[in-house]
């Protein structure tokens, strides 16, 4: 048993001594793998490809390599005190405290890239990895690793700032670029190109939308030209024509280039171009023509002798006129020196004057005496000054000279011409002017003194903006400011002030000329108030024509029923009046009376209205006592208020009166009375009522009838907004009695209103100046 024992013993522990050695074994490879990656990170700390660092959660750092001390400029991290944040500019530092903590924390890993910039260093881009990691003893950490990007961070923003100015650059010269689909005819294009053609949103981008853009003139060339030329021939597009804008209808200019691309059946199937607007361009274009049209016909119509010599004094150039002054030809002149076309004393005594022009580089107003081919001497005086060839290396001299011996006629031409424009610039019906660069008048002619009434002495020196309207000086800002940068004015309207303080439209043509600026401009008042007064006139006509179909209508209906009832009533009087009783036909007189009042104040007050509406009804002022007028309009309607028993009392001072015409005054009161007793209840009272200021005296009219609702309120005195309402009888109305009421109390320079609430009726104010003094 003891052998078995111990035989059970040995196998146990060389069972033991083998898990010991395999787990050995496997710590073995553990620890190699551990010493390789040590190896390695130790390789990538000590390498110059990253700077590392070690940092804790809060960003205080644990371990720096020394690359990172070369990236960051830090050389003793033992001695910072602060956290790495606090490296950063002031913009970052959030950033980089949050992911720091995150990563530290194990709550995220940052594998891409962010970009940081050191405070001390802001140019200087740094790119950072953040890993999370463990310092030795086991405490959250966080590793950076950082790369300098300063030379791709400043690509990067070169790259940017090419793309402004590309784009800005795109601006200036109105380019823009477009696709065409020729399957299907739609296209393509960059904002630019809308802006060029004025598009507005969602504009059909097809070829019938752009033939459409096209001026007409042109559609129909460049049809045949896209058809044949492009489609058809196949040759790649580049046309100039126009276009109107859209946005604005301006006539425009384009330059369209374009190249095809085919498909696999060797048709055309894609066109791609740019559009270039180059309006200002052939407008410049076009000044530039005539400028040098200009400055050839001048330089060879001049009666100036214009030249130009080397540094030698020999002729490269001169105009017809020396050909006309000296009697050689042109080819004569050119390459001999000026000393060689002068007597022999004139030629050695200008060689010091020659001498003296190279030094100084310019000399004026100097006298020669050169000899024509025929020996008779000339005298001219000449202007001329130094300057280099375009290589800068060669001196030249250019000049003018003219002949003085012929001094004294040019004199009387030159005078005869200026006198001429003084003629001109006085007689001309233009408004002529001459300002600086600063807006100040340095010429005008006589027309603004009758334009404006000031007298020249008093605009001359003064700046033009000095008598623009104040709503017209935005605008006025913005056209000078197109001349300051060369541009033309044309057809630019702003108002100018008068000397009485009127102000007047003047039409403007303006155009730039060195530091001064022409302009021709005219008074088109008269031609802008007779399109107001137009305006004003059709508008007029439309309310009449629109008060002529409302006064027919009445005429038509509310004219028609009284009527018709009046014949109703005399046919029932003439056919039954043996038959009826008295009672009965005391009853039918009773509705006659009624409708014939009711008639009467319809045809009365049409008349008014229509008098008042064309301006014949002729307005008397006096100043009358309001207790008689309101007494006469009680009296004339009575019996309409007997008809429904309603009292009407006249609470009016004896010492009330007002500047009135007794007739309007009348027709008013009589209308309020009416119109009370017809929207009062029976049974009822109704009040006339006066009150006196220092200036007015207000007549009131008060009843206790149905009231007016708020709606209704404010339309109540216009003829377009108020109608025909039945009174609590059913009695019925015109509709024009309040509209009359407004008429003829603003005839009278007096104000109505009315104050109502529903169910408790409505009282109306007429109020009147007490007298002339009054208004």
């Amino acid at each position: 048993m003891a052998n078995v024992h111990d035989t059970k013993g040995k196998m146990k522990t060389l069972k033991s001594y083998e898990v010991l050695t395999e787990e050995i074994r496997t710590l073995e490879q553990e620890l190699a793998k551990v010493i390789a990656y040590k190896r390695i990170f130790e390789r990538g700390w000590q390498s110059d490809a990253y700077g590392m660092v070690l940092i804790d959660e809060k960003g205080f750092i644990i371990e720096i390599n020394h690359k990172a001390q070369q990236l960051l400029y830090a050389t003793d991290y033992g001695r910072f005190d602060g956290v790495i944040q606090d490296l950063l500019v002031s913009t970052e530092r959030e950033t980089m405290r949050k992911m720091i903590y995150e990563v530290a924390n194990n709550q995220a890993v940052y594998v891409n890239a962010v970009l940081f910039h050191l405070l001390d260093f802001p140019h200087r881009a740094i790119q950072v990895i953040f890993e999370h990691a463990s310092d030795i003893n086991e405490r959250n950490a966080a590793l950076l690793m950082l790369k300098d990007v300063s030379e791709l961070d400043r690509y990067h923003h070169e790259l940017k700032k090419n793309e402004y100015f590309l784009n800005e650059a795109r601006k200036i010269i109105n380019f823009g670029y477009y696709v065409l689909d020729i399957s299907n005819g739609n296209w393509n294009n960059s904002h630019g190109l809308s802006e060029i053609f004025g598009l507005p949103s969602g504009y059909k981008k097809d070829i019938e939308g752009w033939f459409a853009i096209i001026h007409p003139d042109d559609r129909m060339m460049i049809q045949d030209y896209f058809y044949n030329e492009i489609l058809t021939a196949k040759q790649h597009f580049n046309k100039k024509y126009r276009i109107i804008r859209m946005n604005d209808n301006q006539t425009r200019w384009m330059h369209a280039k374009g190249k095809l691309t085919f498909g696999l059946d060797g048709m055309p199937d894609i066109m791609i171009g740019t559009i270039q607007d180059i309006t200002e361009e052939l407008l410049l274009h076009e000044e530039v023509s005539k400028s040098k049209r200009l400055y050839k016909d001048l330089v060879e119509n001049s009666k100036d002798l214009i030249f130009q010599m080397d540094g030698d004094g020999r002729f490269v150039f001169v105009n017809q006129q020396w050909v006309k002054t000296l009697g050689y030809d042109i080819s004569e002149i050119l390459g001999r020196k000026y000393t060689e076309l002068m007597p022999r004393e004139q030629a050695i005594k200008d060689a010091i004057s020659f001498s003296t022009l190279l030094k100084r580089g310019e000399i004026y107003g100097h006298e020669v005496i050169f000899q024509r081919k025929d020996g008779v001497p000339v005298h001219l005086k000449v202007n001329a000054k130094t300057y280099l060839d375009e290589q800068d290396t060669d001196l030249r001299i250019r000049g003018t000279a003219y002949d003085v011996s012929w001094k004294r006629s040019i004199e009387d031409l030159a005078r005869q011409k200026t006198e001429e424009l003084d003629n001109f610039f006085s007689l001309t019906l233009d408004m002529l002017s001459i300002t600086d660069s600063k807006g100040v008048f340095t010429r005008l002619n006589p027309e603004w003194e009758r334009v404006l009434g000031y007298s020249l002495d008093e605009l001359l020196g003064r700046r033009f903006m000095d008598f623009v309207h104040p709503d017209d000086i935005n605008i006025t800002t913005l056209e000078h400011k197109k001349l300051l940068e060369g541009n033309f004015v044309v057809s630019f309207i702003n108002r100018y002030r008068c000397k009485d303080g009127s102000y007047k439209y003047i039409e403007w043509r303006s155009a730039p000329f060195g530091d001064l600026f022409f302009g021709a401009a005219r008074d088109v008042t008269s031609h802008i108030e007779m399109e107001n007064s137009l305006r004003q006139l059709n508008a007029e006509l439309q309310e009449i024509n629109s008060q002529k179909d409302r006064f027919l209508y009445i005429i038509a209906h509310d004219l028609r029923n009284p009527l018709g009832n009046l014949i109703g009533i005399l046919e029932l009087l003439s056919t039954q009046f043996h038959s009826n009783t008295n009672d009965e036909n005391f009853y039918l007189v009773s509705i006659l009376n009624n409708n014939a009042h009711a008639l009467f104040e319809l045809i009365e007050n049409l008349l008014n209205w229509a008098l008042s509406q064309t301006g014949k009804m002729k307005y008397f002022p006096s100043v009358l006592p309001v207790k008689p007028s309101v007494e006469k309009a009680i009296s004339q309607v009575k019996p309409l208020a007997a008809n429904k028993n309603i009292n009407i009392s006249a609470q009016v001072s004896d010492s009330a009166y007002v500047w009135a015409d007794e007739i309007m005054l009348n027709t008013v009161l009589r209308n309020l009375v009416s119109n009370a007793i017809k929207f009062s209840y029976p049974n009822s009272e109704i009040i006339v009522a006066t009150h006196s200021d220092a200036s007015h005296t207000i007549i009131s009219v008060k009843d206790n009838g149905v009231g007016i609702r708020k709606e209704v309120l404010d339309g109540l005195f216009f003829v377009d907004s108020t109608s025909s309402t039945q009174g609590t009888a059913g009695e019925a109305g015109t509709g024009f009695g309040l509209p009359l009421c407004y008429q003829l109390t603003k005839m009278q320079n007096g104000q109505i209103w009315v104050e109502s609430e529903v169910g408790k009726g409505s009282t109306f104010f007429i109020k009147l100046p007490l007298n002339a003094k009054s208004l």
